[in-house]
């Protein structure tokens, strides 16, 4: 076709411009932002920095076609690993597109799960990025979210009517001088268990809420992972102004308390408490349609069977290296995909918050752990 019509992909669209269904597409509309996208798109150059390809060439509304850019400093935390691109896609493309997990997403809690309870944690997120010193554009525009069980109908999310949440976090300013004490009495920890253990201590509590006066830049690693996580844990309410222990603070602080140095469980216990508190850390028969759920016993045996397979979906199972032979349970393969469906969303949050911490400038920002810090 391009050779017979003008050896250019738009002589074939013009060929073609009359046909009915090639107008209902909008098709030459979107060939010419699709061809500009890719002759101008963004590119990291070898210096670390962020520009289009041939842009003395590139037209003045390529806004319109690859979105607005970020500050060249989140693109380097993005390159270093530090933040992952989950979040920073769905802030320039302001579309959230939810695709069917691995049982297949049939089940209506599922649906649920992706269309209304983790709004909260996606809305915190976003509004949290708008306001972390990009561009004032994304604090006012929508984000639409897009499911595949209904296309047709998409929900808007509306970024500029999310609380601030920037005085939350900002209040959170603890060098090690501080928190050394308190922290050093649960180094058998990890990062969770550390950091949710040693707010136990009352004189950090006090001490950590941050005074009107010079701010004191955070140097250390521990000091960036620490005021990260317990900034993120005010976002979730786990903490009240005063950085002690709301109720579910309490639940948090229990759970890790009784597991004595169990490191490994920590995420998982974490896991657990979200679930719960979205409501879906029950014994409840909630994949109707699937198979493999337990049907032997009464029906007290099988909702307890039931509720401990689920709390294995929080854990890590290790196999023997020769192939899983066993029997699949869908009904576990749509609680596990809801499980993680929870932890991408939470996982989404604090990144931003970290990214926040170094935008701001309430951390040193010439590091080389960037990466370890982002793994962690």
């Amino acid at each position: 076709m391009i050779m017979n019509y003008g050896r250019s992909g738009h002589a074939v669209c013009m060929h073609y411009h009359d046909d009915p269904a090639l107008q209902a597409m909008g098709y030459l509309d979107r060939y010419k932002k699709t061809r500009t996208a890719i002759q101008f798109s963004a590119i990291l150059t070898t210096e670390g920095k962020v520009e289009n390809m041939s842009p003395q060439d590139a037209p003045n509304d390529l806004v319109e076609v690859i979105g607005r850019r970020l500050p060249d400093e989140l693109y380097h935390y993005l390159a270093k690993g530090t933040i992952g691109p989950r979040i920073l896609n769905v802030t320039t493309s302001g579309t959230i597109l939810e695709l069917p997990p691995l049982d297949g997403g049939y089940a209506e809690g599922y649906h649920k799960l992706v269309l209304n309870d983790l709004t909260d944690l996606r809305m915190s997120a976003l509004s949290l990025l708008a306001r972390s010193n990009v561009h004032r554009y994304y604090q006012y525009q929508d984000v639409t979210l897009r499911c595949w069980f209904d296309k047709e109908n998409p929900k808007t999310l509306v970024v500029k009517e999310a609380p601030d949440l920037t005085p939350q976090v900002r209040s959170w300013n603890v060098t090690a001088d501080i928190f050394e004490s308190s922290t050093s009495l649960h180094r058998s920890c990890q990062l969770l268990g550390i950091t949710t253990l040693s707010l136990s201590d009352n004189d950090l509590a006090s001490k950590s809420t941050r005074r009107d006066g010079p701010k004191k830049l955070l140097h250390q690693k521990d000091e960036v992972l620490f005021n990260t996580l317990w900034r993120f844990f005010q976002v979730r309410g786990y903490l009240d102004a005063q950085h002690r222990f709301t109720a579910w603070g309490n639940v948090l602080h229990s759970a890790m308390t009784a597991l004595h140095g169990k490191s490994q469980l920590e995420e998982p216990v974490f896991l657990a408490i979200e679930l719960a508190r979205l409501g879906r850390l029950t014994a409840d028969f909630i994949f109707h349609d699937y198979n493999g759920a337990p049907i032997r016993g009464s029906d007290t045996d099988q909702r307890n069977c039931l509720l401990v397979s689920r709390v294995a979906c929080f854990g890590k199972l290790r196999h023997k290296a020769i192939g899983f032979t066993g029997p699949l349970s869908r009904h576990l393969l749509a609680y596990h995909s809801m499980v993680k469906a929870v932890r991408n969303s939470l996982r989404d949050l604090a990144e931003v918050v970290l990214a926040n911490m170094l935008l701001a400038g309430d951390a040193e920002r010439d590091r080389k752990d960037l990466t370890e810090i982002g793994l962690e």
